[in-house]
């Protein structure tokens, strides 16, 4: 059966009772302890004592810096720079690795063995830390095995091993920490494959970088085959990394980590907040003063508006753009609005409320949007309605959101590889071109070189808005006046005469066209690598030998890394309707009395109906113009032209 607990329910006593609490409450919310300070540690994404061994095929993807101290750095050798985006920091200069050190930082300089130092002194002082934290939320559950259940944010402790042969769960904000102090040994079952595998899943916008395992056992943190482990692991002994398992977090040892075609980063975060970089069209957002009636909060944010004031039941566009590294990990959006408002990324609705009041503490949203989130550059738009007239006392409007995308870090990118194909000796059978040799003439060319390229390209018109036109304001009701011929005093009674209707209102018009053009984005990318051409204009050459050997062999030298972005948008433009004609007068009444006072009942006298108002005329049209952008990039590596004439 798979059950939830609850943080902040203190169990003392034996588990059975505990389980059949932990079935009568739900997951809380609460923001769990103090996450545990990593100090310097907090750097590496892999640090031990005693060394890091590889084993396997040298496949090892590491998002990084890595470190050892007090052993030598000859005991990472198996850590190859291939292997790893980030530095292998050493306390002395004993890192040879597979040949290639330009990933290696080592002593002298001194500085090196000093900050790997303090960093595994501090691994010492985080472990302490986590260790040392009192009053946990719950001791001993489940019999320390950990399958099928949920925990919210809070603290958690086992005097034994702690196993997760199935799925454990950890449900929770972004902001929410998990602790788990475990006295005995580590472990998470194997699997298949990493799809199939045994993992620690987080929901409810969950970050593995606040999530902490403390192994206290003599065998340490095992993370079996392609298992994927969330959190920071801070071990005692060893941390064992089975056959391609994948570790978001990191990976802090009091003696050794062993390595095996793994995947290891540090999560990356990307956390969008409502402020004045978010752009409203070609504006910038304004910070707002918020409403007393408005009590949301949402940490990090701002309320927001546009500079200008908007006309009735006005929607407003807000824009901004985020980067995803790589594989999210979560994404959790918290949001809060006056009035309604709808949530884009890339044109696409992720999420809606209708209603008017968004803007209370008890009101505000809460979105888990992990499966809508992809790695590359996105665009999140928030269009907000404010219903009714805008007034900053009686009927304000704003926003106010965070989102928050945790996601793998990128792996480093494919190695060099410093062989050519094209390598072979003149003359050599099959490779008569472009290796020649005639009458003493020998020519020979040798290439090598890499190129990665990342093209990224997005087209946006959203955000065009028309409004139609007002209706016209009704007329003023008619006149009713009593007067007296020869001087006499209008005394007399209007009796029952009535008023003229005022007129009625002008129709308003239908809303205006939003004509939105094309929006282009092309980004291209052109490479030629290594090429060559060679010409010759042979005659009899025997009395002397000319050798050509041209080598572009050095991968440093030859590697080309393009990161392109183009982008359009023509969004933001607003175009408002005429409003509606005026309403015509009414009629008067008039009541005379012929040589006298005017005393007479004038009865039932109706003034004239008030005349119709105006019609609005047309809504507004919005034609937005071609958005063109073009970026382009052209590469030539290694080409080598040779001319002969003789």
């Amino acid at each position: 059966m798979t059950t939830t607990f609850s943080a902040r329910v203190i169990l003392i006593v034996t588990t059975l009772i505990a389980s059949a609490l932990f079935l009568s409450v739900g997951v809380a919310h609460a923001a769990g302890p103090a996450p545990v300070n990593l100090l310097s540690a907090g750097n590496f994404v892999i640090l031990s004592k005693t060394g890091i061994t590889n084993t396997g095929s040298h496949t090892t993807l590491i998002t990084g810096n890595i470190g050892s101290s007090p052993i030598t750095a000859a005991a990472m050798n198996n850590v190859f720079c291939s292997e790893i985006a980030g530095t292998i920091y050493g306390v002395d200069a004993a890192y040879v690795g597979s040949g290639d050190q330009t990933c290696f930082a080592g002593n002298p300089p001194l500085a090196n063995k000093t900050l790997v130092d303090n960093a595994v002194l501090d691994m010492g002082t985080a472990y302490a830390d986590a260790a040392g934290r009192p009053f946990p939320d719950g001791t001993e559950l489940f019999a320390g095995n950990l399958g099928g259940q949920t925990f919210a944010p809070g603290l958690y402790k086992w005097s034994t091993d702690v196993t997760i042969p199935t799925n454990v769960t950890l449900s929770g904000g972004p902001d929410d920490v998990w602790i788990f102090q475990i006295a005995g040994n580590l472990s998470i079952a194997s699997g298949a494959s990493v799809p199939a595998g045994i993992k620690v899943v987080l929901i409810g916008g969950a970050r593995a970088s606040n999530v902490f395992w403390q192994v206290g056992g003599v065998t340490g943190a095992t993370l079996g085959t392609y298992s994927t482990f969330n959190g920071n692991i801070l071990s005692a002994k060893q941390i064992i990394i089975q056959t391609g398992a994948v570790l978001n977090g990191r990976a802090l040892a009091e003696t050794q980590v062993t390595l095996d075609a793994n995947r290891i980063s540090v999560p990356v975060t990307e956390d969008i907040v409502s402020d004045t970089n978010t752009m409203i069209g070609g504006d910038n957002a304004v910070a707002i003063l918020p409403h007393p009636a408005w009590t949301a909060s949402i940490p990090g944010a701002t309320w927001i508006w546009q500079a200008s004031s908007t006309p009735p039941d006005a929607t407003v566009s807000f824009e901004k753009t985020f980067t995803v590294a790589c594989e999210v990990l979560s994404a959790h959006l918290d949001i809060a609005a006056d009035n309604s408002y709808k949530v884009f990324i890339d044109g696409v609705e992720v999420a809606a409320d209708a209603s008017a009041n968004n803007f209370t503490l008890a009101t505000q949203d809460s979105y888990d949007l992990t499966s809508v989130v992809t790695p590359g550059t996105h665009t999140l738009r928030i269009d907000v309605t404010n219903v009714g007239v805008f007034n900053a006392n009686s009927n304000p409007a704003g926003l106010l959101y965070r989102f928050v995308v945790e996601s793998q870090g990128c792996p480093p990118p494919p190695s060099c590889p410093c062989e050519c194909a094209n390598e072979h000796e003149v003359g050599e059978v099959g490779y008569d071109s472009p290796y020649i040799t005639h009458n003493g003439i020998s020519i020979k060319v040798t290439n090598s070189g890499c190129i990665f390229n990342t093209t990224d390209s997005s087209a946006s018109t959203g955000g065009n808005t028309a409004e139609g036109s007002r209706g016209g304001r009704g007329g003023r009701g008619g006149d009713v006046e009593a007067e007296a011929n020869n001087g006499g005093d209008a005394n007399g009674n209007n009796g029952g005469a009535l008023a003229g209707d005022g007129g009625a209102g002008g129709n308003a018009s239908a809303g205006g066209l939003v004509d939105t053009g094309n929006a282009t984005s092309v980004a291209t990318t052109t490479n030629s690598l290594n090429g060559t051409d060679i010409e010759l204009g042979l005659q009899d050459f025997n009395s002397s030998t000319l050798e050509v050997d041209i080598e572009n062999k050095n991968c440093t030298c030859n590697l080309i890394d393009n990161k392109t972005r183009s982008r359009a948008r023509t969004g933001g433009n607003t175009a408002e309707g005429s409003r509606g004609g005026s309403g015509g007068s009414g009629g008067e009444v008039e009541a005379e009395a012929d040589g006298g006072d005017a005393n007479g009942n004038n009865g039932g006298s109706v003034a004239g109906n008030g005349g119709n108002g105006g019609s609005g005329a047309t809504g507004g049209t919005v034609h937005s113009g071609v958005a063109d952008s073009f970026a382009g990039t052209t590469n030539m590596v290694n080409f080598t032209r040779i001319r002969l004439n003789i």
